[in-house]
């Protein structure tokens, strides 16, 4: 369970990321039971993710029915989420940044409110039609440029690492998730 004071921590902490402040850190709880409430925002999107599921279920793409596929989606949601953490543990070994684990996935997890937000947003816009699929494109590369850049922040700061290695971190990160969905849209 996460305490009121813990959450506005942790959204006091996202702000100060989005302003690139290296204070930022200091907000987050960088402890076992802190990684672990760092999670809440993939539980505060799910209900998003899975409203963008239903819309874009077509029985004749998939040979699952609506509720099999909602699992799928649901499983496929809570990989996405854990797959990047647990590469982490190895890439922070690799790294010698072991001990800087929590220091940098809380302040990740966390960051992905924001980020997630705007995207789940526009894929449930473009859903409903209120946004073309043009304009959808173009959002999602500028959310993904920002992202990049946010997310180099977030690892330099978090790991105390050269830019190359964040900015290879965040590609990891990218690279993940696009193998991820790829495995699981075959489903």
């Amino acid at each position: 369970m996460i305490t009121l004071e813990q959450l506005a921590a942790a959204l006091y902490g996202v702000w100060l990321l989005l302003k690139l402040d290296v204070r930022a850190l200091d907000y987050f709880e960088k402890t076992p039971g802190g990684f672990a409430r760092s999670f809440l925002p993939a539980a505060v999107l799910l209900p998003l993710d899975v409203v963008h599921s239903i819309l874009v279920y077509d029985p004749t793409q998939t040979k699952l029915a609506l509720g099999p596929y909602l699992v799928v989606q649901v499983l496929a949601y809570v990989i996405s989420c854990v797959a990047f953490p647990f590469v982490m543990l190895y890439v922070t070994q690799l790294l010698n940044r072991a001990p800087r684990f929590l220091t940098y996935m809380v302040p990740y997890n966390w960051f992905q409110l924001p980020v997630n937000i705007v995207l789940l947003s526009m894929d449930l816009l473009v859903d409903v039609g209120w946004i073309s699929s043009q304009l959808f494109g173009f959002i999602y590369l500028f959310t993904l440029t920002v992202y990049f850049a946010f997310g180099t922040f977030v690892a330099r700061i978090g790991l105390v690492i050269g830019i190359m290695s964040a900015m290879g971190i965040v590609i990891l990160d990218f690279l993940l998730g696009l193998i991820t969905n790829q495995l699981i849209t075959r489903i």
